[in-house]
């Protein structure tokens, strides 16, 4: 089944897309989720492995054409008022960037070529920045300090909150059993936190219903269920493999864990993340200790995706 992914013209930087483009997407999901085989069935989300994204999927990152999406497309789409130019560097010598294409111009500016990290980091702490074409941008009063002011300082805030985020996803996307699976109607045996009962108590006594959650015996909720276990659990597998989505394309990226989170923790998109959030530190139901964030943690991921306490939905719609 063929799933095209159309990307602009970034001239010499396009022989980078061929491999960071990644081997799939959420919208695979959708369509697979419609289709039939030969004989008329539908496809089985009870018995099929996952879609992947595949590793360092950058440029599918930069472009928004990677994750499962809960939404329409108009709700990804990047806000008038929040300034995004990543796709433009290197375009028409946008803003002093050069015309070499966004991959080519941040990752390709050094005699080190392929091997040329913009940044250094060690663990979460971004240490150096290796690359002045940033200022073009994030200096002060460019178009982009707002978001990022130039400084490693500053973005190592950036890669701290994704990777607290990240982590509340795959503490929700664990807990349901949906991390490497092939019964993606599977979650409903893992409500309640694993080895924790099979009807949701746990979370229900926590304000998370998980009646929704549960594929009725006829099956008619299959697809609508299948895809959408299935796409959190890609949205996660994508971004933990996509070390500089924090830069890439943020709004995107927060979007796609925001959302994720909002689907696992009850079935029902809500906005009730800051408390699917704030619930990762339960050891009743989080039983992996791994899969726990502490208070700092949680503050964290909550501060990077809804700007703190009582945020909405990164973007605003």
């Amino acid at each position: 089944m063929n799933n095209f992914i159309d990307f602009p013209d970034l001239g010499i930087s396009g022989q980078c897309v061929l491999c960071h483009s990644g081997r799939a997407s959420g919208s695979l999901i959708k369509l697979v989720a419609t289709s039939r085989d030969a004989a008329g069935n539908p496809f089985n989300f009870r018995l099929s492995s996952r879609v992947g994204v595949h590793d360092f999927a950058g440029a599918g990152t930069m472009f928004r054409s990677l994750g499962f999406e809960f939404y329409s497309s108009f709700r990804y789409a990047q806000p008038s008022g929040i300034p995004y130019a990543h796709d433009q560097i290197g375009q028409g010598n946008f803003l002093g960037t050069g015309t070499r294409g966004p991959c080519v111009s941040c990752h390709m500016s050094s005699n080190r070529s392929h091997s040329f990290l913009p940044v250094d980091s060690t663990g979460t702490a971004v240490t150096s920045i290796n690359t002045a074409l940033c200022n073009n941008c994030h200096a002060s009063g460019g178009i982009g300090n707002s978001r990022f002011n130039g400084t490693a300082t500053d973005l190592s805030l950036h890669k701290v909150g994704l990777a607290a985020a990240l982590k509340a996803l795959t503490a929700w996307v664990n807990m349901k059993g949906l991390g490497s699976n092939t019964n993606w109607l599977r979650s409903s045996t893992f409500t309640g936190g694993r080895n924790n009962g099979a009807d949701g108590t746990a979370l229900a006594a926590a304000g998370f219903s998980q009646t929704a959650c549960v594929p009725p015996a006829d099956r008619s909720l299959d697809a609508y269920l299948g895809m959408r276990n299935m796409g959190a659990s890609l949205n996660q597998n994508y971004i933990n493999n996509e070390p500089a989505a924090y830069v890439h394309n943020d709004l995107y990226v927060k979007r796609l864990i925001y959302d994720s989170i909002d689907w696992l923790d009850n079935c029902v998109m809500d906005k009730s993340v800051e408390g699917a959030i704030n619930l990762t530190g339960n050891t009743s139901i989080f039983l992996g200790s791994n899969d726990r964030l502490s208070n700092a943690e949680k503050s964290t991921a909550i501060n990077y995706l809804m700007g703190g306490p009582g945020g909405g939905r990164p973007g605003g719609n």
